[in-house]
């Protein structure tokens, strides 16, 4: 390693040795030990250095992206050293010029997903263009689903700050991440990343609205439909449209595009989940709110499938407080009354009471 950098500092303008250390760089760093030294020995900044001599050529760049990713991947320090020595705005840099270039987008979505895991890195990654990079690299290959994972994964990381999230709006981070779910929806691994984006994104208030005007509700509804059993794409999805179904503009378009049977038809895949108990429970309770979305509950068995939740997790005071919310709101018409009755919602409740006495949520 410290010959390989001996020579890049010795040759800076030679763009063969640069291309061909970098290379070497990738190969010896695929263990915690040897990306430990390299970043000791001033590998980051040799890296950062090459790719700032040599902006122009998109091998330089590629292996560039992937040296910082894999220096940083496992090591914090090395995570925050990349930042402070500018090796963000090199890969933002890297992406926005050869966004045409397939192996340098997805290269630098990976390397800014691992500098996402940084606390320290975060703001600077918004504030550097880091959300504009990576929606570049998703518009210019929206058709290539390791790239649209990749890059995702990148954009996960950062709304993972609150304080990044509203640059998801303006810099079109939304309608770039449904663009990508709805070119692969057979693809788990992009819909799973594309399902917590929008739950992530969907927990700002100030976002719930936007993200189901720009098409978030119909991806998710989409992805569930597509993949019905990918078990953790599921729980994913019926998260997120509990939190859009918390804003009560969002409740009429969740109900026609399907949202109502998408949870329902999971909690009945997967019984045993808690947290699909808890989120599809609490998801139907919000949809209720809506009185055409609770009628389109109770053609699509909500009803007899919130009871079962409810005696299969009788333990769980989150479960039984989400499903005797559901049953309330549900319960505001003489026929909604008899549905419960008949499907033993009563006597559920009644035993979820008597189960949880001191719970003050259940009671």
């Amino acid at each position: 390693i410290e010959a390989v950098l001996k020579c890049m500092a010795a040759h800076r303008a030679d763009r063969t040795v640069q291309e061909l250390g970098l290379r070497v760089l990738v190969m010896l760093t695929d263990n915690i030990e040897a990306q430990v030294k390299v970043g000791q020995l001033g590998g980051i900044q040799c890296t950062i250095q090459a790719m700032d001599a040599h902006v122009e050529d998109c091998k330089v760049q590629e292996q560039g992206c992937r040296v910082l990713c894999e220096v940083a991947v496992s090591n914090a320090w090395n995570k925050m050293n990349i930042g402070k020595e500018g090796g963000i705005a090199a890969v933002v840099r890297a992406v926005l010029q050869h966004v045409a270039d397939r192996s340098v987008a997805e290269q630098g979505c990976r390397c800014l997903c691992s500098l996402a895991y940084y606390w320290r890195n975060l703001p600077l990654i918004s504030e550097q263009g880091g959300v504009r990079a990576v929606v570049a690299a998703i518009a210019a290959h929206v058709q290539d689903a390791k790239v649209g994972e990749c890059a995702c994964a990148a954009l996960l990381g950062i709304a993972g700050y609150p304080a990044n999230r509203p640059n998801f709006a303006t810099d079109g981070g939304i309608s770039a991440v449904v663009a990508v779910m709805g070119a692969h929806q057979d693809h788990v691994g992009v819909q799973e990343k594309g399902c917590r984006l929008v739950w992530v994104l969907s927990e700002d208030l100030d976002l719930q609205e936007i993200v189901g005007r720009h098409g978030g509700i119909m991806a998710v509804v989409g992805a569930m439909y597509h993949n019905r059993t990918a078990w953790e794409l599921q729980g994913l999805g019926v998260t997120a449209l509990c939190s859009l179904a918390r804003f009560a503009d969002n409740r009429e378009l969740l109900g026609r595009i399907g949202a109502v049977g998408a949870v329902v038809s999971a909690m009945k895949a997967f019984p045993e989940d808690r947290v699909m108990a808890v989120q599809g429970s609490l998801a139907l309770c919000y949809l209720s709110c809506d009185p055409m979305n609770a009628l389109l509950i109770h053609d699509a068995a909500g009803v007899p499938v919130v009871v079962a939740t409810m005696c299969r997790h009788e333990a769980d005071r989150d479960v039984q407080e989400s499903a005797c919310w559901a049953m309330c709101n549900l319960a505001d018409t003489p026929a909604s009354q008899e549905v419960i009755m008949m499907a033993g919602g009563v006597l559920a409740v009644v035993r979820a009471m008597a189960a949880h006495p001191k719970d003050r949520g259940v009671q």
